[in-house]
């Protein structure tokens, strides 16, 4: 997968229920995988997915699954670490804690390195981090210590571990980069370590009256001292009854995990169950989280992803609060929020799987809102959905309400319009004119006679409007049907332009005169194209929608422009067109929806935020909301221009 690089600056908004859900795609060894165990997994620098299996590693292009290291025999194979430098060169440590840099997708064994394998091989310690410094100094830690590979003509092995003394430090770790080292000096005590730095945590955290709870001794904190470009945070340990030692726990701290995390000032790291939050202001919150825990992530809308043994993985948001459980009875053995805000999540047993956007969440096929959806309006400040099965919601600040709706039979609803103070609702078996009373269509005021079946209704003068039919239209007067009118062409949509009404049809625009269609000049290249939807902007341009033909667009003075996919429209078969100013686009097509900051100078290049079939998009509150075959999808990351 080559990184794209996109010129859109995202802004996160948050929105969440509980009926809504990421989609992820499973890809197993039917895919293409050497195994469904997955490991570990990485996006290098040039937008590559690495995964490493128990039977070897592979390399995911976007499009397909190709193995890498082919030239490491099998049992040498089975990679637990990698690290990769800001200039692209990588490195990996396999199950028997050989060290390897990866040079055009093969593995060469780093020289001088080979006898710390051996050693480690022998106590059975793999490598669990692996980090290699400016100075190509190697740092790794494994199940008992942690180890600087100082470079030189041959590698010199220090042990960071046996620097601390266990009767008086806690803490050693070296700061790197968003990572820390951590350095363990495991003699058989289960021990709980956390990082603080300086004199952050002074005066913050709460006394336990429990003796035997250890607790911070501020006194003995030390100030952080940088050596070269890593911070050491050193601090001493003592309890209420003047002892001095490890804090000890049932469980020790899950060191294969990536325990350590830094994200802008908080600090987040795990032992077993739980998830520890250092935070900038240098309070500490604590974040069950029931379950064994094999990895954490934090991904761009700082959510937290977490990885368990047989549970699953768990979605925190920005609060540190529940949202979503996803995999319930999965081990997730790795998390990786890549570079185009997708997810990746590696399991033990059931291969990979993969989001593609975090930002966009779905309903599933058995909610309402995951059937198809018949509109979306926006109607003043109110925003109405309405799908296949007959039900009418209201977006009401950041929530989805459910407008009642007992009468089922007339049909679903198709469109929605505002008349005086009330709603005038199509349906497809008649129409209404109803009260909207808080979260219920009360009082219904009007139904029309059922023997006419409009899919777009508009109001054409006072208590007048008129009913878009398949073959026709019905002009009604004071709630009285007035006029009845059939053409020979499919009609689909209407829209008034100086004051006469242009309707679209299975062939072309035309203007209705004297209850007739007339095709003028400027109307005539039209002609032969399936006009579906007729959308008029801010600037009294008109869009014309088309299924094949691309996209028109008529200005004030009757100007026809004509784009196609020749001129850079990303599919001929356009479904929708909204806007939020004068340049900025939302396209809905077949294949997918498309947004451009900049289509009224017909510079730059459309950009897809979803990919499968859109009927219709809109901006609400600074959320777009997608109308798809497949229910309701809105997304979180919307571009900036949308809040202008």
């Amino acid at each position: 997968m080559i990184k794209r690089i996109y010129s859109l600056f995202l802004v996160c908004l948050c929105f969440y229920t509980n009926a809504q859900n990421l989609r992820f795609e499973n890809f197993t060894t039917k895919d293409g995988l050497l195994s469904d165990e997955v490991y570990n997994i990485h996006q290098d620098r040039k937008g590559y997915i690495w995964l490493f299996t128990n039977y070897g590693a592979m390399k995911y292009n976007g499009k397909a699954f190709e193995m890498v290291l082919k030239n490491l025999p099998f049992n040498e194979s089975f990679i637990y670490s990698y690290y990769e430098n800001e200039k692209g060169h990588k490195w990996v440590a396999n199950s028997n804690a050989k060290i390897y840099e990866i040079i055009n997708d093969s593995a060469y064994i780093v020289k001088g390195t080979e006898s710390i394998s051996e050693e480690l091989k022998k106590t059975v310690s793999d490598v669990y981090q692996l980090f290699v410094d400016d100075s190509l100094n190697i740092y790794l830690i494994t199940r008992y210590y942690s180890y600087k590979l100082c470079k030189n003509k041959k590698y010199q092995v220090l042990n960071l571990s046996q620097q601390i003394k266990n009767d008086t430090i806690l803490i050693h770790a070296i700061e790197f980069k968003n990572d820390f080292i951590s350095i363990w000096n495991y003699a058989g005590h289960e021990k709980y370590e956390i990082i603080a730095k300086g004199s952050t945590l002074k005066n913050k955290l709460k006394q336990s009256n429990n003796l035997n709870t250890p607790r911070w001794d501020y006194k003995g904190l030390e100030k952080s001292r940088v050596l070269n470009k890593y911070e050491f945070i050193n601090a001493k340990l003592s309890y209420k009854n003047g002892t001095e030692g490890f804090i000890r726990f049932k469980t020790e701290i899950n060191r294969k995990s990536k325990y350590f995390k830094r994200n802008k000032n908080d600090i987040y790291f795990c032992i077993h169950d739980k998830i520890e939050k250092i935070c900038g202001n240098g309070t500490i919150k604590e974040i069950p989280i029931n379950a064994f825990i094999l990895n954490f992530t934090k991904d761009k809308n700082n959510h937290l992803w977490v990885g368990t043994y047989n549970k699953g993985l768990f979605e925190l948001d920005e609060n540190d609060s529940l949202v979503n459980h996803y995999f319930e009875d999965k081990s997730v053995n790795c998390i990786l929020n890549d570079s185009e805000n997708g997810l990746w999540v590696s399991t033990e047993g059931s291969g990979l799987f993969h989001c593609k956007d975090l930002s966009k969440f779905y309903y599933t096929e058995s909610e309402p809102l995951g059937s198809p959806i018949s509109f979306i309006r926006k109607i003043k400040n109110q925003l109405f959905i309405a799908n296949l099965r007959g039900n009418v919601y209201l977006v009401k600040d950041k929530s989805i309400n459910k407008i009642d709706n007992e009468d089922l039979a007339i049909g679903e609803p198709l469109d929605m319009i505002k008349y005086n103070t009330n709603f005038l609702i199509n349906f497809r078996n008649g129409s209404k004119i109803v009260k909207l009373n808080n979260t219920s269509l009360a009082s219904t005021l009007h139904t029309f006679d059922s023997n006419f079946h409009s899919y777009k209704s508009m109001k054409i003068g006072v208590d007048s409007f008129i009913f878009i039919e398949r073959r026709g239209a019905v002009i009604i007067h004071e709630n009285k049907i007035i006029t009845v009118l059939r053409f020979n062409y499919k009609t689909f949509w209407c829209e008034l332009k100086d004051d006469i009404l242009l309707i679209g049809t299975e062939n072309g625009v035309y203007q209705l005169i004297n209850n007739q269609l007339f095709q003028p000049k400027f109307l005539a290249p039209t002609a032969n194209c399936i006009v579906t939807k007729i959308v008029k902007d801010n600037f009294n341009n008109y869009w014309f929608c088309t299924k094949g033909s691309g996209l028109f667009k008529l200005t004030e003075k009757n100007k026809l422009l004509h784009f196609t996919n020749m001129k850079g429209l990303p599919s001929q078969i356009i479904n929708d067109i909204s806007f939020k100013s004068d340049n900025s686009i939302l396209l809905s097509t077949n294949k997918g929806c498309f947004l451009h900051t900049n289509f009224g100078y017909y510079k730059g290049k459309w950009s897809k935020i979803y990919e499968e079939d859109v009927k219709s998009a809109l901006t609400f509150n600074g959320a777009i909301y997608l109308a798809t075959r497949k229910g309701l999808i809105f997304p979180i990351l919307i571009t900036a221009f949308f809040l202008r």
